[in-house]
């Protein structure tokens, strides 16, 4: 939904908050982050209101730095797992 270009704003807002809250609430594999960011990256939207469409840019923001975030969890955790796997 977040890279159909026919689906309004408030659609793609919507979407776009439903990956985040997605995010928030479970850890992800790294392959799975990279395809939020590819498909946030690919994220069009047919123009609606401006202030939507703003709110849409901003959530696209939100997400992005969302997967970041996560990004960087996985690597301490991996790494966090690595020195564990290596005391023993």
């Amino acid at each position: 939904m977040v890279k159909a270009p026919e689906i309004g704003g408030i659609a793609t807002l919507s979407a776009l908050q439903s990956l985040a809250s997605l995010l928030h609430a479970f850890p992800w594999s790294l392959q799975v982050i990279r395809q939020v960011v590819e498909g946030v990256e690919q994220c069009k939207f047919e123009e609606t209101a401006r202030d939507f469409d703003e709110s849409v840019l901003y959530k696209k923001i939100e997400v992005l730095m969302l997967c970041v975030t996560k990004t960087k969890e996985v690597a301490l955790m991996q790494a966090a797992n690595g020195a564990h796997q290596s005391l023993r």
